[in-house]
């Protein structure tokens, strides 16, 4: 398992991809994020999580102005586990 807060600037995005073995939860800690799941957009506010399994295809973004503060937890860890798509 890994725990990772990260700093997402305003108007950052990661790309698409998922993960074969590794499910994560992201928890907003500040701000507002936009997350794309298996072609559905879902807004996450303040003290809000997400849950993604392993092969659900993801991705997400800080549509805002302010920077996104939020914890990343995997299980497995997941280092060397990602697939862009």
């Amino acid at each position: 398992m890994s725990v990772i807060r990260e700093t997402m600037p305003p108007k950052s995005s990661e790309s698409l991809h998922k993960h074969a073995k590794s499910q994560q939860f992201f928890f907003v800690i500040e701000g507002e994020a936009l997350f794309e799941l298996n072609g559905e957009r879902y807004t996450i506010k303040k003290n809000e999580g997400m849950h993604v399994k392993p092969n659900q295809v993801h991705c997400i973004t800080n549509p805002s102005n302010e920077n996104l503060e939020l914890l990343i937890i995997s299980e497995p860890h997941s280092h060397a586990d990602r697939i862009d798509i």
